[in-house]
């Protein structure tokens, strides 16, 4: 409210606090509730709204994909944001012949959806473990084109056109 008070009584500056904005989630029946387990003991709960004491990276339905550096890569992709398509793009740790399938299937039925894993082989986490403890062991992140997450789950049998069915029909 700070902000937005300035904002409006000075206006010839804008201001924005970054952080803030990062924290800011997105609340729409175009997210669906994880089917991951929840996050480890000690982290953030389920966010509800803006956080003011400041951005917590997490990978819950309708948070902005958290930042996590690569390396070893092609030149241009240094960070998991580099990962996302212009679709909705599907992110697991390693690759994962079963998501792959998933996401093969869906883009075959018709749903633009990309195919991306985090340690290529050459490819990797700058930080290892970093993902891991954001997303959890076995899941996939689904991303929505805007960079918020629209789903994560555990589940390689998972039917992947049916979560983006929900997704985009809301």
């Amino acid at each position: 409210m700070d902000i937005s008070t300035a904002n409006a009584r000075n206006r010839t500056g804008y201001r924005i606090d970054d952080e803030l904005l990062l924290t800011a989630v997105y609340r729409s029946t175009a997210v669906l509730p994880s089917t991951a387990a929840p996050r480890s003991p000690g982290t953030a709960p389920e966010p509800t709204g803006l956080r003011p004491d400041g951005y917590r990276p997490g990978v819950c339905p309708g948070e902005r994909l958290p930042h996590v550096r690569l390396t070893g890569g092609p030149a241009r992709v240094t960070s998991t944001l580099d990962l996302l398509g212009p679709g909705f793009t599907l992110l697991t740790a390693t690759d994962s012949p079963a998501w792959r399938r998933q996401a093969d299937a869906t883009r075959q039925a018709g749903i633009p959806v990309t195919y991306r894993a985090l340690d290529t082989g050459r490819q990797r986490e700058a930080t290892p473990g970093q993902w891991e403890r954001l997303v959890g062991a076995a899941a996939a992140v689904l991303v929505r084109p805007d960079g918020h997450v629209a789903w994560r789950g555990t589940d390689p049998a998972t039917d992947l056109r049916a979560v983006l069915r929900s997704v985009l029909s809301s």
